[in-house]
């Protein structure tokens, strides 16, 4: 995705078309700064109440929007797809963003996702997790294992070469 230009000290960038969803906040201002900086095409959500910010970053594409029941899809549909896709509002746009982001895109999303255990209710959400739980703990025991079976070879290692 970045690539360093001959000859020189800065990246540039090989996305075209970036959609950052709000710049109301400092990820979304630093964001949109790093991708104008290495030469790609930012388009901006904002509300009404950030408008000045997002003027001063020089955004390329302002999609404003009053902040209340706000439907993305529709507000970005007429613009064609983007190759990257920077959520930082929230889990609940990431079914969005991935509809706005073009075959083999990205979406990067700066808010944490609910646990999937939580899509399968409370029976099947509890057995699922319960099965994740299972499989870490069996992870961190034979971590555990590799670990005292190295240390007890390096021991025997160093044993044999004092005695020799």
């Amino acid at each position: 995705m970045f690539r360093k230009k001959k000859n020189s000290s800065y990246f540039a960038i090989n996305i075209i078309r970036v959609l950052v969803h709000s710049v109301d906040n400092p990820v979304g201002c630093i964001a949109v700064q790093l991708i104008k900086a290495w030469g790609g095409h930012v388009t901006a959500t904002v509300s009404s109440r950030a408008v000045a910010t997002a003027q001063q970053l020089d955004i390329d594409d302002l999609v404003l929007h009053d902040g209340h029941e706000i439907d993305f899809d529709s507000l970005l549909s007429s613009r064609p797809k983007f190759d990257l896709v920077l959520n930082t509002v929230g889990s609940f746009l990431h079914d969005s963003c991935r509809a706005l982001c073009q075959e083999g895109g990205l979406v990067v999303s700066t808010v944490a996702s609910p646990p999937a255990s939580d899509r399968y209710g409370i029976l099947y959400g509890s057995l699922y997790s319960m099965w994740l739980r299972t499989k870490l703990i069996f992870l961190k025991v034979i971590l555990l294992f590799l670990h005292l079976l190295i240390s007890y070879t390096c021991f025997l290692t160093k044993l044999f070469l004092i005695s020799t």
